[in-house]
């Protein structure tokens, strides 16, 4: 049953939708437990072959500026990703910091696609 909350101003969220896309998240997150190895490895494998060199070869050849901050996220990101992994921490906390490392990556990408 969905439930409505209503806020200060007028409009109302659907919390049940809430809750059920959190539910799903974690019912992922405990599927990939069973299969963390293999997860831990696309992860990295995506990480390390494919968000890495294309930031790199975006900051290399489209120069606009910021290539030093460039640096430093994906070298704090991609560090971000490895200790997280490393650690053997839950896959719940892997996928968030993989998820907010994506992001960051692909900001930057489209940065530089678009200043170009």
């Amino acid at each position: 049953m969905a439930t409505a909350t209503r806020l200060a101003h007028g409009t109302s969220i659907n919390t049940s939708e809430a809750v059920h896309n959190n539910s799903k998240f974690s019912q992922l997150c405990e599927v990939l437990e069973n299969y963390r190895y293999l997860a831990v490895s696309g992860i990295l494998f995506f990480q390390g072959c494919i968000l890495v060199p294309v930031l790199l070869l975006m900051t290399q050849f489209y120069s606009i500026g910021i290539s030093d901050i460039t640096a430093l996220v994906a070298s704090l990101s991609t560090m971000a990703v490895l200790v997280t992994n490393i650690s053997g921490l839950g896959m719940k906390t892997n996928m968030i910091v993989f998820g907010l490392n994506l992001v960051a990556m692909l900001s930057l990408i489209l940065i530089h696609l678009v200043n170009i």
